[in-house]
């Protein structure tokens, strides 16, 4: 049988046992919070593999192009995080401008990301 005594009722001992079963408990609780997270979690990813699965059976063309279109975002943003966009402010001047539009100054040119896919396949891509 469980006695509910306030802290006043309590010796120094048992106040600190008591604060020591509360932060146990809350540890308990908050495990056992991540633990059905990571079950819905997982539960969602199986779903999804499910769903992906079953629309590749059923529209294989279909699935082929949305997931190349994944696999182009994918890679543009891969390539857009390795080549740097030109970041000036306007206020360059006119002979920076044509400088950045005929390579730089050394005489190499700066890589840039294409824009559109059509501009993406001039690249080479």
């Amino acid at each position: 049988m469980e006695i509910f005594l306030t802290f006043g009722q309590l010796d120094e001992e048992q106040i600190k046992e008591k604060k020591r079963q509360r932060l146990m408990k809350a540890a308990y609780d908050a495990r056992q919070r991540v633990k059905k997270e990571k079950e819905r979690e997982k539960e969602v990813k199986v779903e999804l593999e499910r769903r992906e699965e079953q629309e590749r059976e059923q529209d294989l063309q279909g699935w082929a192009v949305k997931l190349r279109r994944r696999h182009q975002v994918s890679l543009l943003s891969h390539i857009s995080s390795i080549y740097s966009f030109p970041t000036g402010s306007g206020n360059d001047g006119p002979h920076k401008r044509a400088q950045e539009a005929e390579g730089s100054a050394d005489g190499q040119e700066k890589r840039r990301v294409p824009d559109t896919n059509e501009e993406y396949r001039q690249f080479g891509g």
